[in-house]
């Protein structure tokens, strides 16, 4: 035991003699991190907003609008209002985004030089935390240099809304940083940072919550005495409390701050559920069985170790069926890696946890992290994304900053050809990543270089295809359209899509196919209904644009603007009684505006004459800014019903409300 008890203090000596590093030593490290981040990644600064991009920033009024601090936390910002499907609740990332646009506004340059910097803080903290574990500086810096570097956290850095997954890294490292601390020294401030760490972090994003499991790590992996802390906590002899109660107040700490986390999430939500029904399109696990999800979450695990370490082929997109995961599915390759590569990871860390349980630590950290998105806990939103192993890959380079440590410190010549190796390997990995950024730079670039990473996706073809179709390669974008729906034949956005596409360029035929090819699917989807009805109204063809009407209406029955769409289509076509029940509806359902009162009143006055429709010119007169024909209108009613005083009455408010206006 005595070989080990001196381990052990060698280990607690440089946890606490590093623990103080030096302020100037800190901004070196963040500073080359910086500049790393630019070599590796540098040329993708000029990338443009892409996909969800367009959702969370350019057509988000809590971005693009005023600055409303209190309305980005107080709903769910992360689409803004014309998305209600929004995945997610991260309001200080759209916050962040908010201030970008401030400064820059729709320059896409001034946000990804903020990720780069939300990156560079990452890669910081990782060095900082693995020195507070006693992990000497060329270990510490090997880990942040890897971590740095690595291709799979391309898209993370270069996708701008991948700053979401930046601002939950760098929570939880601040989380396990600031617990490593007060377990040593006990204050209270820092425990009480610590949860605020984690609160922030989660209000990046959701995954960071599992910082929580940090203080059950250290106190598993890393007893009080490893980390020179007072006798009274390491004695064998005393209560489980008094040896535990930091890592007990912690726990406690950092729970607070999840439950806080979820009652001001529930507060924007309207409850208390985190986890959604998941779509097959998206996660073709969720449709599986237990067992067979979980071994279709192990092949995942298997790809994300091999694009970890070679970072090839990388893809923006991996749903249906880019992964071959689906019904029937027995295993493949990747599968069997993340056996092995789990199996022998594990070993090493439990062979290790003495002697250097910083490589224990790193692993356990990484396996809480990765324990969210695995698709083994919960079923979540996609099956797979590279972003989604940004933060567990820090507890793993962390660990294996770690593990070359020793070598890092050993003879002259073997350290050397260690920092040889590394440095081979951080300069192909930078190669890998300045291909990766030029393919981020536009829509077409990244998704031309998603179906050439994985041929088998139907979201990567119809977003590759939309991108064609938006540049006016029309029949490129048809090519990919079909290949999609080759693939996926039920998928509505795909045929949705194709048609936007198709009636852009004027062939409206082809276009109405589509959308109702995207309608046979899916029934409920409003969109294809209302293009429809467009598409059938440029035809000239009532009867078809009505029917499309209504059935945009069906899939959307509280949808006052369509209400008053359909009203306006019958009022055109002459069926004046729907055409007044229409705007009624409309009404109720809350359009109350000059046009609906006006309208009503046309078709009520066609019916009935002037003694029916009067109550409606009446209402839309009464609207402010009402237009001259609405009030010429109310006061030929009166003057057809035989009151000339209140014509004359109307008359003259008329002048009054439109004075000094050009008529």
């Amino acid at each position: 035991m005595k070989p080990k008890r001196g381990i052990a203090a060698a280990v607690a000596a440089n946890a606490a003699i590093h623990t103080t590093t030096r302020a100037p030593l800190h901004a070196a490290v963040l500073a080359v991190a910086l500049l790393l981040t630019f070599v590796a990644f540098g040329n993708g600064i000029s990338g443009e907003f892409v996909s969800d991009d367009t959702n969370c920033i350019v057509e988000n009024e809590h971005v693009t609008g005023p600055l409303d601090v209190r309305a980005i936390f107080s709903r769910f910002s992360w689409w803004g209002a014309g998305r209600v499907d929004s995945p997610g609740y991260r309001p200080l990332i759209t916050l962040s985004f908010a201030l970008n646009h401030s400064a820059v506004g729709l320059s896409p340059f001034g946000y990804h030089v903020t990720n780069f910097v939300f990156h560079a803080v990452v890669v910081w903290l990782l060095f900082v935390l693995a020195r507070s574990l006693g992990v000497r500086a060329a270990g510490a810096a090997a880990a942040a240099a890897i971590f740095c570097v690595l291709p799979i956290h391309s898209e993370a850095v270069l996708w701008v809304v991948g700053r979401a997954e930046l601002g939950a890294a760098i929570g939880f490292l601040l989380t396990v940083w600031l617990v490593v601390l007060y377990r040593r020294s006990g204050r209270l401030w820092l425990l009480a940072a610590a949860a605020a760490a984690l609160l922030c972090g989660a209000l990046c994003k959701e995954n960071a919550v599992t910082a929580l499991a940090a203080p059950l790590v250290l106190g598993l992996v890393m007893p009080n005495d490893r980390l020179g802390m007072p006798t009274d906590l390491s004695d064998a002899s005393s209560s489980p409390w008094t040896r535990y109660r930091r890592e007990l107040l912690a726990m406690a700490a950092l729970a607070a701050a999840v439950a806080l986390y979820i009652a001001i999430r529930a507060a924007a939500d309207g409850s208390l559920s985190i986890a959604k029904t998941e779509s097959p399109l998206d996660n073709p696990l969720a449709g599986l069985g237990t067992g067979q999800r979980w071994l279709g979450a192990v092949s995942v695990l298997g790809r994300y170790l091999w694009l970890t370490l070679v970072g090839y082929p990388l893809s923006s997109d991996y749903s249906y069926d880019a992964l071959a995961i689906h019904e029937g599915f027995a295993g493949d390759r990747y599968a069997a890696l993340a056996v092995v590569a789990v199996a022998a990871v594990a070993a090493a860390a439990w062979s290790t946890r003495r002697s250097a349980p910083a490589i224990a630590v790193g692993v356990a950290l990484g396996a809480a992290a990765y324990s969210i998105v695995s698709n083994i806990v919960v079923v979540i939103g996609t099956i797979a994304g590279e972003r989604l192993f940004y933060l567990p890959s820090a507890g793993l380079c962390l660990a294996a900053g770690a593990a070359l440590d020793p070598l890092l410190a050993t003879a002259a010549a073997r350290r050397r050809a260690g920092v040889a190796a590394l440095a081979l390997a951080c300069a192909a990995w930078v190669t890998i990543d300045r291909q990766r950024a030029s393919q981020w730079h536009d829509a077409i670039s990244l998704f031309e270089a998603a179906v050439s990473a994985v041929p088998r996706s139907a979201r990567a073809h119809m977003e590759l295809a939309s991108a064609y179709g938006r540049a006016g390669r029309i029949d490129e974008a048809a090519s990919h359209f079909e290949s999609s729906l080759a693939i996926k034949p039920d998928y509505a956005s795909a045929a949705y899509n194709f048609g936007n596409t198709l009636a852009r360029a004027g062939r409206f035929d082809d276009a109405a196919v589509q959308y109702r090819r995207a309608i046979q699917s899916d029934a409920n989807l409003t969109r294809a209904w209302h293009n429809l009805a467009l598409v059938y109204r440029i035809q000239s063809r009532p009867d078809l644009w009505l029917e499309a009407l209504a059935g945009a209406i069906g899939s959307a029955p509280q949808s006052a603007d369509l209400q008053l769409e359909y009203a306006e289509a019958l009022l055109n076509l002459g069926r004046n009684q729907e055409a007044a029940d229409a705007y009624s509806q409309a009404i109720r359902l809350g359009t109350d505006t000059t046009v609906a009162y006006f309208n009503r009143a046309v078709a009520r006055h066609r019916l009935g004459g002037c003694l029916a429709a009067l109550e409606d010119y009446r209402a839309a007169a009464s609207r402010p800014s009402a237009p001259a024909a609405v009030m010429q209108a109310l006061k030929g009613c009166l003057l057809e019903l035989g009151r000339s005083d209140e014509a004359a009455q109307v008359d003259a408010g008329g002048k009054v409300a439109n004075q000094g206006t050009r008529r």
